[in-house]
């Protein structure tokens, strides 16, 4: 009786488990610009024609100050999923020590980001820089999504041995 409650108890957590992670990968698919912001897009584009110097460098600063704080939220993000990879139960030492070199690697590239974005002086340096930031953005989250794979099937390997280790010592 004791088995079969274990073992039904076990096949729910593993499910709950599995369905949490399957949610936080999913790839949420890129969506097609509206009309709407074609047309701003296009009044922006009309409008830094006609400003003053001082106005575009104000643009350069707000420009400047929203990149650093976005490449700073990435830098805590990979930070702490480094930590949680580094600290997870379960995980081989070569698995680990990979997984933990490709994020310090993503961190690195955000950290050159720093310098780069500091020297920015024109909008279209600013614009550039930000389009290197996005492409670096979505090859760490396919970096993320590999490595949280990794941990999801270590924690399933992990849960059924725990479960053997389990029904073998309740059969003796």
């Amino acid at each position: 009786m004791r088995m079969k409650n274990f073992t039904a108890v076990f096949w729910v957590a593993l499910i709950v488990v599995s369905g949490f992670f399957a949610s936080s990968c999913e790839d949420k698919g890129s969506e097609k610009p509206t009309v709407a912001a074609v047309a701003k897009k296009d009044d922006r584009a009309a409008a830094t024609k006609d400003d003053s110097p001082r106005i575009r460098s104000l643009r350069v600063l707000k420009g400047k100050h929203y990149l650093l704080s976005r490449v700073d939220t990435r830098l805590n993000q990979l930070g702490s999923f480094k930590n949680r990879v580094a600290n997870m139960q379960g995980l081989s030492e070569a698995e680990r020590t990979s997984l933990v070199s490709e994020l310090n690697a993503e961190i690195a590239a955000f950290e050159a980001f720093k310098p780069e974005i500091n020297r920015g002086v024109t909008q279209e340096e600013m614009r550039n820089t930000a389009k290197k930031i996005q492409a670096e953005w979505t090859k760490s989250q396919l970096s993320v999504v590999r490595a949280e794979k990794q941990m999801l099937a270590a924690a399933e390997n992990k849960l059924r041995s725990d479960a053997e280790t389990v029904s073998v010592a309740t059969r003796k």
